[in-house]
């Protein structure tokens, strides 16, 4: 009996190379953020091993397949053999093994019309279906077809994108944007390439005397130049371990730690996606909710579980944005303010 830690991988990825940009720029990120292990022919096939063996192997190491239906994808015979080939192991499909999501529309054959297929063919409600993917895919494979699933019910199931920061980073700076970090980031290396250099002109200052005749006052500016610049690499190799670790956790620029982790609409984000808005332009709340979902999908994701039904999550957007347009909500701090004609809103400068 083969169990979720002898598996190699969690999914197997299989799909047409008409729609790879989208399964390596959009899929398989959201896939590795919620901590799976990903098996791509692009990338973990073999180079010389017969393509035959190489699509047996993945299936047969992977817990789930899960295959990105298109008119393309349908229209090619190798994955034709896949999802045989799957449905071969799993012929009831009682494994669970097998995950048809719906790319983009297209006739179904009858293998694949009667299991229930996650639909991304719509904007509404497609952070909801990311999450019903998540969840397939986490979740164990039923008992009594040969393979079991030792992680926990709480893992094997939909849950929070979680951010893992060592407590001296979050003490440090879990209250800054990634954005604010960014900025630190910059001005602290500015800052260390001219105190590097003023430490050069005192070394060659220090270098006129001879070692017991040096002032005493030069030599503790060198020490005092020296002790800021290792002070100043321990914090610019923190700052980097901080970025680095929420980009892969794709926490939005605008938003701290703590905003991220809590999954709220802030002020903040909100302002990113109307300010992507051009000047003048009509857009409503689907028009915010759509960027939201393809520019922070992690983000999204977690506002998806909180507020379930994907309207209401236009009706959250609606809200906010009507708020924002009504006389005298304008801020100081903005360039812009907007005004509301009916369903739709529009930025305009100060």
């Amino acid at each position: 009996m083969q169990t979720s830690q002898a598996f190699a991988y969690d999914v197997f990825v299989s799909y047409s190379r008409a729609d790879q940009a989208w399964v390596l720029d959009q899929l398989l990120p959201a896939l590795e953020a919620a901590g799976l292990r990903v098996c791509l022919d692009v990338r973990d096939f073999t180079p010389g091993a017969p393509t035959v063996a190489e699509i047996e192997r993945a299936i047969v190491n992977s817990r789930k397949t899960l295959l990105v239906l298109t008119p393309d994808y349908l229209d090619s015979a190798w994955t034709e053999f896949e999802s045989i080939l799957i449905q071969t192991l799993d012929p009831g499909a009682r494994q669970r093994r097998l995950v048809p999501v719906l790319l983009r529309p297209c006739a179904l054959p009858l293998r694949i019309r009667s299991l229930e297929t996650i639909d991304l063919t719509r904007p509404q409600g497609l952070a909801l279906q990311m999450g019903r993917l998540l969840a397939a895919l986490q979740a164990a494979s039923l008992p009594g077809a040969g393979v079991s699933d030792d992680r926990s019910p709480t893992e094997a199931t939909a849950r929070p994108i979680g951010v893992d920061l060592p407590e001296e980073l979050r003490a440090r700076f879990g209250q800054r944007t990634l954005a604010d970090l960014r900025v630190e980031r910059r001005a602290l290396a500015e800052r260390m390439m001219t105190r590097r250099r003023n430490l050069d002109l005192l070394r060659d200052q220090a270098e006129l005397y001879e070692p017991a005749e040096r002032p005493l006052s030069l030599l503790n500016q060198i020490s005092a130049l020296q002790g800021e610049l290792a002070d100043d690499d321990e914090h610019l190799a923190a700052l980097e371990r901080m970025i680095a670790l929420l980009d892969a956790a794709s926490v939005p620029d605008p938003l701290s730690l703590r905003q991220f982790e809590e999954g709220a609409l802030t002020e903040a984000i909100l302002e990113a996606a109307i300010v992507e808005q051009p000047y003048e332009h009509p857009f409503t709340a689907m028009d915010i909710v759509r960027w939201l979902e393809i520019t922070y999908p992690a983000y999204w994701s977690r506002l998806a579980t909180r507020l379930g039904a994907p309207q209401e999550m236009v009706n959250v957007v609606q809200q906010r944005l009507t708020a924002m347009a009504q006389p005298g909500q304008g801020s100081p701090r903005r360039r812009w303010f907007l005004v509301r004609s009916g369903a739709q809103f529009r930025r305009k400068r100060y």
